[in-house]
């Protein structure tokens, strides 16, 4: 309120102090002062939007017309028709600026949620298993990765990471849909296979063509067990690093989610050490630029 108040304060002394110095100046700058009757109105219509600068801009027109009449200007229609396209196109124009700055900001906010959303920095504690993440974005800022680590009904560790086709804000929300489906699933089974094919029945449904696709990785390890189990829909193996080998069984690929319906991803299985780790990743690594380079394999590794 008081941000308001002031603000208007604001506009009425520049009203003010525009119409003293048209008193005020020599005649021969008279008119030319009546052009400043812009600012007055640009930040009515900045701050308040394209009505309030209308109003502003007929107070301000107004108070030329009264003066225009009382100096007996010459040409003084001509000269009130001039000062009036003047400011209705200043207010036409910031208003339009400030509802593109508005969109961007509130697109900006959105943005800065889905990924807050779609990448953690907090990770849920879960029994058996110490998890790492780090996310560099991209130079737009989002794009479609996410990662999912859940506990599911067995007491199984299921860790997911993803990554939608493309950037900015609709992979962003693509990307949010398939990790909250994929969230509830992980919820009800621990089998990578399964829970791949359950997706990518949804996400089928959902996304009837080729416009997305979603690449993934599905990890489950039980605390209790020796054993992990993955599945890969069009996604980079996993890198074991005892021995920086890839996870790479061709029973367990599959084709990106969200491509064809009715798929059914297979899993692998493998003996899982309490000393053993496996790292994660998108192409977003390999596929890094450098001096027209990518950053490959075989750097990762």
């Amino acid at each position: 309120m008081s941000s308001g108040l002031s603000r208007v304060s604001w506009i009425v002394a520049s009203t003010v102090a525009v119409l003293v110095a048209r008193l005020t100046v020599p005649e021969a700058v008279q008119v030319g002062i009546g052009f400043v009757f812009l600012i007055p109105v640009g930040l009515s219509a900045w701050w308040f939007g394209r009505a309030w600068g209308l109003v502003s801009a007929a107070v301000c027109l107004g108070l030329l017309i009264i003066g225009v009449l009382v100096e007996g200007v010459e040409h003084p229609v001509v000269t009130i028709a001039v000062r009036a396209l003047v400011l209705v196109a200043g207010v036409l124009l910031i208003s339009e600026m400030r509802g593109r700055t508005l969109r961007l900001s509130s697109v900006r906010g959105e943005l800065e949620w889905m990924q807050a959303a779609l990448t953690p920095t907090a990770l849920p504690q879960l029994p058996g298993v110490e998890i790492g993440v780090s996310y560099v974005a991209a130079e737009r800022g989002v794009s479609g990765d996410f990662y999912l680590v859940t506990n599911s009904v067995d007491g199984s560790n299921v860790t997911i990471l993803g990554d939608v086709c493309g950037h900015g804000l609709e992979a962003a929300r693509m990307a949010t849909f398939a990790r909250a489906t994929l969230a509830s699933l992980a919820a009800n089974t621990s089998e990578p296979g399964e829970l791949l094919t359950l997706a990518n029945q949804t996400l089928t449904a959902r996304w009837p063509s080729f416009e997305a696709l979603l690449t993934a990785v599905c990890l489950s390890q039980h605390p209790e067990q020796r054993t992990l189990r993955w599945a890969l829909a069009g996604h980079p193996p996993p890198i074991r690093l005892s021995d920086l080998a890839q996870l790479d069984d061709r029973q367990a690929r599959g084709v990106p989610l969200g491509a064809f319906p009715g798929f059914e991803y297979q899993q692998a299985e493998c003996a899982f050490p309490l000393s053993e780790c496996v790292v994660l990743y998108t192409d977003g690594v390999t596929e890094a630029r450098s001096q027209d380079q990518l950053f490959g394999q075989q750097r990762l590794a």
